[in-house]
């Protein structure tokens, strides 16, 4: 009874912020509607710790709230070794019951858990230990990254209202794997952040160092590895709007071809151990358990040939799996469809023309940096539902270019409309021209 009284009081609390601030504000989004998608959130939310703690048997989200409830146990308890476990300076653990704090070799390693964990510790002191409490301030954080999508891609993308709210506030799967207790929402809420940036960078030619600082240093902070993805990226689209929108897809190509070339050096002249790095993340992935595991993956070698042989599976895995026939359980099967309706429309998008006078460097920003991050995810992630979790992101902001040919479909179609018209218009002024001549 307390945790839905609490519930209620902090969505109504949400409510009101949504209602009263300019946060949660954007243009041609009534407060109404910003409210229903909040509410929306909130509901996927619950209904993913429900299902991670009742079908799945625990899990990450699960494992994380318990390690959060763990740490703020120790606030009134044990402060000094809370405050001092929040700045690494290994205190001596006073109970065994209370969160042990790894060495600093393993921070290093996973530092977004570690930074997780101690987030969602802080509203435990108001939540009073219920796990949905926290899925409210969970939705709100993606409440407010879904309109900083929304705000960005307005003002820069082709794409009719309709699939621009869609493709940014109800996609299914950033819908569900942004609900819960984990990094994506941060890793969602960070690149909101940067395509804010890229806004103003567009309409503007100015770019925003507080949104594009504050968006790199908390993805940094939660995936650090994607920074490597987002920087060719960034660069691509500064030189492509600086230079005045010229062949925006030959700056594009040119940036990600050094890039690569440069880790290509890297690895061959033995300056940094990239392929041995990916090949030893791999294994980790690997090495995990549950009935979603990819059962013909193999172990990557650190080597160029191993990489290249393992290419065509990484797509194949991170493209187009789960197969519907081999789908184990509910969450396989809507990732599954999804998975098909994404490609349905990329295959109706295929023989369409682009209608627009010049090319819009936003598109080719959420093409790369999709691309290239599906393509790692491929390579390194060897169970379908990590896969479908960690794609989510990516999948999405790949599906806002493919949706932007539904818009061509729709100028094309009042064209032809436009053209039926004038002919019929014709063939009645040919007809009148025959009866007043007879």
């Amino acid at each position: 009874m307390l945790e839905i009284l609490l519930l209620i009081i902090y969505s109504a609390i949400f409510c009101i912020l949504i209602a009263r601030t300019s946060l949660f504000k954007a243009k041609d989004l009534t407060v109404l509607f910003v409210c229903i998608a909040f509410f929306v959130k909130a509901v996927a939310g619950v209904l993913y710790g429900y299902l991670h703690q009742y079908y799945f048997i625990g899990g990450d989200t699960i494992d994380f709230f318990n390690a959060a409830e763990q740490i703020s146990s120790t606030f009134f308890k044990y402060p000094s070794y809370y405050f001092s476990s929040w700045f690494w300076m290994n205190p001596e653990m006073p109970d065994k019951s209370v969160f042990y704090y790894p060495e600093w070799s393993f921070i290093k390693k996973d530092f977004g858990t570690y930074l997780l964990v101690h987030i969602h510790a802080i509203p435990q002191l108001i939540s009073f230990g219920f796990y949905n409490v926290h899925i409210v301030f969970v939705a709100a954080l993606s409440l407010l990254a879904s309109i900083n999508f929304y705000r960005a891609l307005r003002d820069t993308i082709n794409l009719p209202k309709n699939f621009l709210i869609f493709s940014c506030f109800f996609m299914p799967s950033v819908l569900f794997w942004t609900a819960g207790l984990h990094k994506d929402v941060w890793i969602y809420f960070g690149l909101s952040l940067i395509m804010l940036s890229l806004r103003k960078l567009i309409l503007h030619q100015k770019i925003a160092l507080t949104e594009l600082l504050s968006g790199i240093i908390i993805i940094a902070l939660f995936r650090y590895y994607l920074i490597l993805l987002i920087f060719p990226a960034l660069l691509s689209i500064m030189w492509s709007v600086f230079n005045d929108n010229k062949s925006p897809l030959l700056k594009f190509t040119i940036t990600y071809t050094i890039f690569l070339i440069t880790f290509l050096l890297l690895e061959i002249l033995s300056v940094y151990p990239i392929l041995e790095l990916i090949s030893a993340r791999q294994q980790e992935f690997l090495s995990e358990t549950g009935n979603s595991g990819i059962p013909e993956a193999e172990a990557l070698k650190p080597n160029l040939l191993s990489m290249l042989i393992q290419f065509p599976n990484a797509i194949i895995n991170v493209c187009f799996r789960p197969f519907l026939w081999d789908c184990n359980d509910v969450l396989q099967y809507v990732a599954a469809l999804e998975t098909i309706v994404f490609w349905f429309f990329v295959i109706v998008s295929l023989p369409l023309r682009r209608t627009e006078k010049a090319a819009n460097p936003m598109s080719y920003f959420l093409f790369f940096y999709s691309v290239s991050n599906l393509l790692l995810i491929g390579m390194l992630v060897c169970n379908v539902g990590t896969i479908v979790r960690y794609r989510s992101i990516a999948f999405s902001m790949l599906f806002v270019v493919v949706l932007q040919a539904f818009d061509y479909i729709k100028i094309g179609l009042k064209k032809r409309q436009l053209k039926k018209l004038s002919t019929t218009k014709s063939s009645k002024n040919n007809t009148a021209a025959i009866n007043s001549n007879l």
